[in-house]
């Protein structure tokens, strides 16, 4: 990563010399991830990736993070130079994701940790009281956090998320052993998860806060809480939403 980030800031400099702040600008955010992002998962030493300004790892974040460095990977593996490490880091991210996704598909964002501390998972202000959680004080909240929650406000673009780094992984790598029992249970998992809440007010156990305005269940569109901005929503059945699963 660093030595495409040299490269990359000697072409913007030549291409952009009357921005001479741009290229140093690029360097620090590209070896940012790198530097400061990626951390061993002590459970499974899958890699969970932090947002840099936070330290809990996002689906979609984690996800737009890793998708600047599939041109790096893909160019790796032609010269046949880093490409192991990099994919290596890739899969380890993508494990990571699918995996907090086993462990609550309603989540968002998780924690590194489970246990009691204060930056342990799961979140006892975002998750009902639980054989897992008896001290979580969400106690309208359903169904059951993972043991490593964050934030439980379903946002439709997060499992997306990750369809859609996999899929970019597999066309610059070929390496489509990453589509494993792990992964095609995930997908199941998701495909029940967006029927059930094409009738939300009807089929779905899930509840974090109220919404202001209750919508029509026959729409055919899937229901979500939150947006991508991590916003709540006034109107549950969000079509940018839907059109991101359509292309998931």
């Amino acid at each position: 990563i660093g030595e495409h980030a040299a490269a990359l800031k000697k072409v913007i400099h030549e291409k952009w010399p009357e921005f001479p702040l741009m290229h140093t600008l690029f360097t620090r955010t590209y070896r940012s991830n790198a530097e400061n992002c990626w951390q061993i998962f002590a459970d499974d030493d899958t890699v969970f990736m932090t947002t840099g300004d936070i330290r809990r790892m996002w689906l979609r974040d984690s996800t737009a993070q890793m998708q600047a460095y599939i041109p790096l990977l893909a160019a790796s593996i032609r010269r046949n130079k880093g490409a192991i490490a990099l994919s290596k880091v890739f899969q380890g991210v993508l494990r990571r994701q699918v995996r907090f996704l086993h462990s609550d598909i309603y989540g968002s964002a998780f924690y590194n940790r489970t246990g009691y501390g204060k930056s342990q998972g799961p979140n006892r202000d975002e998750c009902p009281p639980s054989i897992l959680c008896r001290d979580c004080r969400a106690k309208n909240s359903t169904p059951e956090c993972g043991p490593y929650t964050f934030q439980k406000d379903f946002e439709l673009d997060s499992p997306c998320a990750v369809v859609r780094l996999h899929v970019e992984y597999v066309k610059a790598t070929n390496h489509t052993n990453i589509y494993d029992d792990e992964v095609k249970q995930i997908l199941i998992k998701m495909l029940h998860l967006f029927e059930i809440e094409q009738k939300h007010y009807q089929n779905s156990e899930y509840y974090y806060k109220p919404i202001p305005f209750k919508s029509n269940d026959n729409t055919g569109l899937i229901w979500s809480f939150a947006r991508p901005s991590d916003d709540q929503q006034v109107y549950g059945f969000n079509i940018p939403n839907n059109m991101v699963v359509v292309v998931a």
